[in-house]
């Protein structure tokens, strides 16, 4: 009988949470022409912010060089079997997650087969540098570097902006 009630005091919270929150001020999205012109805007800023590290350590990255997200690491990971304890990949995964949590950009891996660079740029628009070394199964911090870096604009899109100004109008419509 407790077990009946609690399923059905759960129904009834989800279709009170789902009325709620499924009206038009929370549907309201991004077009996809705005997306997409942001997923650009965004892969440019990106490219911009390690081009600014690169230049100012005066690293020769280049093609020879693979580059990963902390994503794409973690995806690696799964696809070719995630060993739990794979101090391999734990020794990568552990640089992203010592960073700040906020970034300018998305930090980056440049990884050949004995050597790697994990490039980001602070908030305060430092450009940070950790060399790595290969260790039989782990990664190693050879060395880290900070220096001052350029400031790099994320504009805001046109259609962003008309977006945020449609919502806050229609905030402003639903509180008066």
């Amino acid at each position: 009988m407790r077990l009946f009630l609690t399923v059905i005091s759960m129904l009834f919270m989800g279709v009170s949470f789902t009325t709620f929150f499924s009206n038009e001020e929370t549907t309201a999205t991004l077009s996809p022409e705005c997306l997409e012109q942001a997923k650009i805007r965004d892969e440019l800023f990106n490219q911009n912010i390690m081009a600014d590290i690169i230049s100012s350590f005066d690293l020769d990255i280049d093609n020879s060089y693979d580059k990963f997200t902390l994503r794409e690491i973690e995806a690696a990971h799964l696809l070719f079997g995630g060993r739990e304890n794979d101090t391999y990949i734990l020794s990568l995964t552990k640089l992203f997650n010592e960073i700040p949590k906020s970034t300018r950009g998305t930090p980056r891996l440049f990884v050949r087969p004995e050597n790697a660079y994990f490039l980001y740029k602070e908030t305060t628009n430092t450009n940070v540098m950790v060399r790595l070394k290969l260790e039989y199964d782990s990664w190693v911090v050879v060395e880290e570097k900070k220096v001052s870096g350029k400031p790099i604009e994320l504009e805001q899109l046109k259609c962003e902006k008309d977006f945020l100004k449609m919502k806050n109008n229609k905030m402003e419509t639903t509180a008066s």
